[in-house]
């Protein structure tokens, strides 16, 4: 398990820095105003048991061997769920503030210890 854990890791690290194009969900209304956004639909948190190890690593292992990527944002809720129940419930995720663009092209240049970046940073913390 141990040999799995940190490719896993370091997949889970190198997969949530890329790009994901896909829709928020966050209207344009709720862009305005406050710091953190509530999406406009809110997906519950599965029901019944956790999926078992066997099966995510199963999932990992297929998607690595047809597609050589893995990205948990295309694993489903109740897999991402699953492997929060194994691993200490504890996940890194990745933010920015409501409007900001250029994030790849710009990153060299934001500071997260001050402004909106440190505004949203800190809400999310409390």
């Amino acid at each position: 398990m141990k040999k799995i854990l940190l490719p896993l890791l370091l997949i889970i690290l190198v997969n949530s820095c890329e790009r994901n194009d896909d829709e928020t969900g966050i209207t344009s209304s709720q862009q305005q105003g406050t710091v953190l956004q509530q999406r406009s639909v809110i997906t519950p948190v599965p029901v019944g048991a956790p999926l078992d190890h066997h099966a995510i690593d199963g999932a990992i292992n297929k998607s690595m061997s047809m597609y050589k990527t893995f990205n948990w944002m295309d694993a489903g809720l109740k897999m991402m769920w699953s492997a929060l129940q194994y691993h200490e419930s504890v996940v890194a995720i990745g933010y920015q503030p409501a409007g900001a663009t250029d994030v790849d092209r710009n990153i060299h240049q934001i500071n997260i210890k001050a402004g909106e970046w440190k505004e949203v940073h800190d809400a999310l913390i409390d």
